[in-house]
């Protein structure tokens, strides 16, 4: 797999290990999206971080937002952060070791292009599609639309940039992301057609509702220390990968909860909000087929709550 992604003329490798490691001058800035979700900001260089929260928040993303660092630094040290002095940001990734998208420090309006673009090499990482092993291999209803099967028999394109940055299918699938964000926004991969919005609905979908995934939302409902909720909720197949995605959405007062996941053979997870947070999630691997239970209980005050169950294959 590869480990790092650069928009430049050319790509570079480096260990996502190494770009984490660099803790010298770290402040992190935890922000959230308008979901709740958390957003890890690395900051190196003086910012407009609202700025950047909203260019993040806004582009078309699920729960993986928070399993990545965004790293600011200097304009002048990208090419330094990403061992490459062409790169113009980068992204870095690894198995077992947080992602990190390192970004300039500029405007938002400067930058939005560079990081969006780099996102959508985490959304590729982050989405499977079932055609070939977790790489940066875009998602699956993307490598229909765009016939990369075919393009790859005839060597249009290419896993690596054996062929040119251009013809990468890591690079073409971030800027059709980035594309999808922002429809009149620029499009460098100039050989190909810009995304038809067949191309980018069939993204937008692999992303909010991936294939081997099934979803089921419950509520919003409140509630409170003398009645809590229990919801039943069954598992089809065996050996599945449940996610339980729990979001507090009342502004004001309280946001104290706790949520606890009960399966077939006596199996559970406990989660507890408080505080700022407002998203908690219980992931189970391998759960058993048959009923589970979702019980949701409140603190001293109500809670509007909502929760995502997510089935994975």
């Amino acid at each position: 797999m590869r480990s790092l992604i650069t928009l430049a003329a050319s790509a570079a490798l480096l260990s996502a290990a190494a770009l984490a490691a660099d803790d010298a001058g770290a402040a992190i800035r935890v922000v959230r999206d308008d979901e709740g979700r958390q957003i890890r900001l690395d900051l190196r260089a003086a910012i407009n971080v609202e700025g950047y929260r909203r260019i993040i928040a806004g582009t078309v993303h699920g729960d993986e937002v928070e399993d990545v660092t965004f790293r600011v630094v200097p304009e002048g040290r990208v090419g330094i952060a990403c061992l490459s002095e062409d790169a113009l940001a980068c992204y870095a990734a690894d198995p077992g070791v947080r992602p990190v998208i390192v970004i300039p420090g500029r405007a938002p309006s400067r930058v939005r292009n560079v990081l969006v673009h780099e996102y959508g090499h985490h959304i590729d990482r982050s989405y499977d599609h079932r055609l070939a092993p977790p790489d940066f291999d875009g998602t699956a209803r993307w490598w229909s639309r765009r016939q990369m099967g075919q393009r790859l028999s005839s060597r249009n394109v290419a896993w690596d940039y054996s062929r040119g940055w251009g013809r990468s299918i890591a690079e073409i699938f971030a800027e059709d992301y980035a594309v999808l964000n922002t429809p009149r926004g620029p499009f460098d991969i100039f050989w190909l057609d810009r995304p038809s919005q067949a191309t980018r609905e069939a993204m937008r979908q692999d992303i909010l509702a991936p294939m081997g995934l099934s979803r089921q939302r419950l509520g919003p409902a409140w509630v409170n220390r003398a009645a809590g909720r229990t919801i039943t909720f069954t598992v089809a197949t065996a050996k599945r990968r449940l996610v339980v995605v729990t979001r507090v959405r009342n502004k004001r007062g309280s946001r104290a909860v706790r949520t606890t996941v009960s399966c077939a053979g006596g199996r559970f997870v406990r989660n507890s909000l408080a505080g700022r947070n407002r998203v908690g999630t219980i992931r189970i691997s391998g759960a058993p087929s048959g009923r589970c239970e979702l019980m949701i209980a409140a603190g001293r005050n109500p809670v509007l709550y909502e929760t995502t169950v997510l089935h994975k294959r």
